[in-house]
C-alpha cells in the first residue's frame, strides 16, 4: 500500500462527525456572561473576586481571583453529557484518594457539598459548572528542563497512572476523538491538509500505525488514563523535588491502552532538535520505567503511537480552525510546529526508534533488579 492509497471510507467520516459530538468539539455557542457565572459562584459556593475569562478548547473558563486563593470556573460545551463531566470530577477525587501526595488540580465543593452544579445559558441549554482549584507554577511549554527533569516528568505520569489503575466509571469507555484506539479512523481530517508535502507525511504516519499498532490493540494493557499529559498540562518547578508542581486539566479522561497516555507524553516532548529530535522523548520514558514497567509488546507500538498523537494534533488543530473560526488563534498556536517535528521524528526509521526503546526499557529493568538485589 502506497502512502497515496487508502482513502477515507465513507463510514469513517460519519464516525468523525459522531466522535467530534461525542467529545464535545462539535457543539457553538455563545460565551457564558462572566457576570452570570458571578452571581452563581456568589450563591453556589459563597466566593467572590475578580474573574477572567481564560482561552481553552471547548469549555468557558475563567480564573477566579478571590483573597488569598485563586479558582479555576469551568462550564462545560453545550451538548456534553453529563455524565463524562462527572467522569473527570470523579477521577480527581479518586486520585485525592488514592494518592493523596500527587500535585493534581481538584475540585471544590460547593452548596450540599456537590461538585457540580447544572447551569442555564443563554441560548436555553443547560450545562455543567465546576470550580476547580488553580494550581500555581510555569508551564511546561514555557521550561528548558534538564534531562533529569524530563525524568522526573515521565515519573509523574508513571504515579499517575498507577494512582488511577483500579478506578471505574459507568462512563469510562467514552468516545473520545483524542484516544488512539480510534486513530486508524482519522482519516477524513487529511481533507483539510492543503501541503502536498505534510498531506504525504500524515498518510505515512497512518499506514505506519495501521501496520504496527493496529492489530496489536486487543493485546494491550487498558485502564482510566490522564489522557493529555502535555507541556500545557504540567506545571513545573525547579526548586520542587521531582520537577513537577502540579498536574491540570483532566478534560480527556478515558479508558484505553496504557501505552497510549505514555505516547501522549512523548509526543508532546518530541524534537528537543534536529540532532536528536527523540532525545527528550526517551529521557521521558526512562523517567516513567522507573516507576511503572511496560512490556515488550507495548514497548513496540510506541514510536509509531507518539507520532500518531502528533499528528492528531496536527490535523486536528487545522479542521477545528476552519469549523470554528472563533477559536482559531488558540488552536493554532498550540500546532504551529506540529508539522516540522513530525517531519524530523519520521527521519529516524521507526526500526531504530523501536530499538532504542527496547534497549532503554532493558537497562531500566537491569537498574531496578540491581535495586531489588541490593535491598535484600
Amino acid at each position: 500500500m502506497t502512502a497515496d492509497s487508502h482513502p477515507a471510507a465513507a463510514g469513517d467520516r460519519e464516525f468523525l462527525r459522531i466522535i467530534a459530538a461525542e467529545t464535545g468539539l462539535g457543539a457553538s455557542a455563545e460565551p457564558f456572561p462572566g457576570e452570570a457565572v458571578a452571581r452563581i459562584l456568589s450563591g453556589w459556593y459563597g466566593l467572590s473576586g475578580t474573574l477572567k475569562r481564560i482561552a481553552t478548547e471547548k469549555d468557558d473558563t475563567f480564573l477566579l481571583s478571590s483573597g488569598e486563593n485563586d479558582f479555576l470556573v469551568k462550564i462545560s460545551p453545550p451538548g456534553e453529557d453529563p455524565e463524562i463531566v462527572n467522569l473527570q470530577t470523579s477521577a480527581m477525587l479518586h486520585i485525592r484518594d488514592r494518592a493523596p501526595g500527587l500535585p493534581v488540580q481538584l475540585p471544590v465543593a460547593g452548596a450540599g457539598g456537590a461538585f457540580e452544579f447544572r447551569v442555564g445559558s443563554p441560548d436555553g441549554s443547560e450545562r455543567a459548572l465546576r470550580v476547580l482549584t488553580f494550581l500555581p507554577g510555569r508551564l511546561l511549554s514555557d521550561a528548558q528542563p534538564t534531562p533529569a527533569q524530563v525524568r522526573g516528568i515521565g515519573a509523574m505520569l508513571a504515579r499517575l497512572s498507577m494512582a488511577l489503575k483500579d478506578f471505574t466509571h459507568p462512563r469510562q469507555d467514552r468516545l473520545l476523538i483524542w484516544d488512539l484506539q480510534r486513530f486508524h479512523r482519522m482519516r477524513p481530517l487529511l481533507d483539510y491538509v492543503g501541503d502536498r508535502a505534510s498531506a504525504s507525511l500524515a498518510r505515512r504516519i497512518f499506514d505506519q500505525f495501521d501496520e504496527h499498532v493496529r492489530p496489536t490493540l486487543p493485546l494491550l494493557t487498558k485502564q482510566v488514563v490522564h489522557g493529555d499529559f502535555s507541556r500545557y498540562n504540567v506545571l513545573v518547578d525547579d526548586e520542587v523535588p521531582g520537577y513537577v508542581r502540579g498536574v491540570i486539566d483532566f478534560g480527556d479522561v478515558v479508558r484505553t491502552a496504557v501505552v497510549f497516555d505514555v505516547a501522549v507524553g512523548m509526543a508532546n516532548l518530541l524534537c528537543a532538535g534536529p540532532d536528536g529530535p527523540w532525545d527528550h522523548a526517551l529521557q521521558f520514558l526512562d523517567g516513567y520505567l522507573a516507576v511503572r514497567p511496560v512490556a515488550d509488546h507495548e514497548l513496540a507500538v510506541l514510536a509509531v503511537s507518539a507520532q500518531a498523537r502528533l499528528l492528531l494534533r496536527a490535523l486536528m488543530a487545522q479542521w477545528r480552525a476552519i469549523e470554528n473560526p472563533s477559536r482559531r488563534d488558540y488552536l493554532l498556536s498550540h500546532s504551529e510546529m506540529d508539522w516540522s517535528h513530525l517531519a524530523l521524528a519520521q527521519a529516524v526509521p521507526e526500526r531504530e526508534m523501536t530499538a532504542r526503546i527496547r534497549a532503554l526499557a532493558g537497562l531500566r529493568r537491569g537498574l531496578l533488579h540491581l535495586a531489588e538485589e541490593g535491598n535484600r
